[in-house]
C-alpha cells in the first residue's frame, strides 16, 4: 500500500494507539514512541501548529482533528492526558486502518 510504501517496507512493528483527552475533546493517535514522549511532542508541535514526527503524513497542512487538539492543547495543556487505547504489531496499513476504526469509536475532534 502507499503508506507502507512512505512509512517503509510492509514490516510488522509495534503500534501504540493512543487518546489524548481533556473529559469532553478526544483525540485519537497512533505512535511507535512512548506515551509520554508522543504527549510531549504533541504539546510542542502545539505552539509551533506542525507536524513534527513526519511531514510525508501531514502534508504541507495539519489534518483538521490534529489542528483541533492543537488549538485545545495549547490553551489548557494541563487538562489533557493520554492513554493506551490498543497495541498492535503489524504493517503500518494494518496498524492505521485499526487506528481508523478507533477513531470512529473515540474520537470526538
Amino acid at each position: 500500500m502507499y503508506l507502507d510504501k512512505i512509512m517503509g517496507k510492509a514490516k510488522a512493528k509495534s503500534y501504540t494507539i493512543y487518546k489524548m483527552t481533556n473529559g469532553s475533546d478526544t483525540y485519537v493517535g497512533m505512535t511507535t514512541q512512548t506515551l509520554a514522549n508522543r504527549f510531549n511532542q504533541h504539546k510542542r508541535d502545539a505552539g509551533a501548529e506542525t507536524c513534527s514526527i513526519t511531514n510525508k503524513l501531514c502534508k504541507k497542512k495539519l489534518p483538521t482533528d490534529l489542528k483541533a487538539l492543537y488549538r485545545r492543547l495549547r490553551d489548557h495543556p494541563a487538562k489533557f492526558s493520554i492513554s493506551k487505547l490498543k497495541e498492535v504489531t503489524a504493517s503500518y496499513s494494518v496498524a492505521h486502518k485499526e487506528e481508523l476504526k478507533l477513531k470512529s469509536q473515540h474520537s470526538t475532534l
